[in-house]
């Protein structure tokens, strides 16, 4: 019998892995200029395929961390919606976060609305495992944002296939009510590959870096 519980377990660990071993949230967050990534989603509404293109276009420091600027496009039914997320590293001995510190929204329709986050936004933090979870914040239009890590599988994308994906479920709420929730899917050096409003990734291109 106990042999049996240890070739279950062994097996649980190859298979259904619950951590990462050697990477961490930075790992599937790469910030670099010039870095871009193309993603499809089909529209739920209509028969069209939404397209949107994110890259980072620049960086600039803010609240004492260096941001990075990904721009992120998506044009759909001829209204232009541009949005530019600053992210950052926080980086410390024992672990790593990735912070959303500003966010510019430019929209036909509504005009430019700019948001400073204090204290930023959690987009993923260590340890990269399986349970964790945690309060990302609020993202400044009254939503309350969480985040758990589901699972790690691997996702197919026209992109290429991408081993060690993180699934991440999130939720939002507004004044402790349940609002929506979705799933996200990272890729160790590559990033974001699915999610619930892009798609799945097409094209992707991470210039080298020494970081």
């Amino acid at each position: 019998m106990r042999k049996r519980a240890v070739i279950c377990g062994l097996f649980l660990l190859l298979f259904f892995p619950l951590v990462v071993h050697g990477l961490s949230s930075i790992d599937y967050f790469p910030l670099v200029l010039d870095a871009k990534w193309e993603y499809e989603n089909p529209s739920l509404k209509t028969s069209d395929i939404i397209y949107s293109t994110k890259k980072i276009t620049g960086n600039h420091t803010a609240s004492e961390f260096l941001c990075f600027d990904l721009q992120e496009d998506v044009d759909f039914l001829g209204i232009s919606n541009s949005v530019v997320h600053s992210y950052a590293y926080d980086i410390h001995p024992n672990f790593s976060r990735i912070l959303e510190i500003e966010r510019t929204t430019r929209n036909q329709l509504v005009g430019v609305q700019s948001h400073d986050f204090n204290p930023p936004l959690i987009t993923l933090r260590d340890p990269l495992k399986v349970g964790c979870s945690w309060w990302v914040g609020n993202d400044g239009n009254g939503y309350s944002i969480n985040r758990k890590i589901v699972k790690f599988e691997t996702i197919n994308t026209p992109a290429g296939t991408f081993t060690n994906c993180i699934k991440i479920r999130e939720d939002q709420s507004v004044d402790g009510k349940p609002f929506s929730s979705g799933y996200y899917w990272y890729a160790p050096n590559v990033g974001l590959v699915k999610g619930i409003t892009e798609g799945k990734l097409v094209e992707y291109n991470i210039p080298s870096t020494n970081r």
